[in-house]
């Protein structure tokens, strides 16, 4: 699975509108112009990760949805990409 195509998805569920199981075995956002889509295990993982809330064959974003996808976006993992912070000292050296 794309790690694109799951950022996408996510950033839909963010603004608020719900996913549906389809039966096609994807998660479909409805609603939406281009209606993003996620694999069913994607959702579950997921899920089991407590970034999204499943409730039978619906999915909606968790308050940690939003921190989620500002790691993923911003390409860190953990703490350290949310509250880095470069600087560039008078030499030229980035911390």
């Amino acid at each position: 699975m794309s790690e694109r195509r799951a950022i996408k998805f996510v950033r839909a569920l963010v603004g608020g509108a719900p996913a549906s199981l389809q039966e096609t075995g994807v998660f479909r956002i409805d609603g939406t112009n281009n209606n993003p889509s996620l694999d069913a295990p994607y959702v579950e993982k997921l899920a089991s990760d407590g970034v999204l809330e499943l409730c039978g064959k619906v999915c909606r974003a968790t308050p940690v949805t939003k921190n989620w996808l500002r790691r993923k976006l911003s390409g860190a993992s953990g703490s350290a990409g949310q509250h880095r912070h470069i600087v560039q000292k008078s030499n030229g050296a980035q911390i």
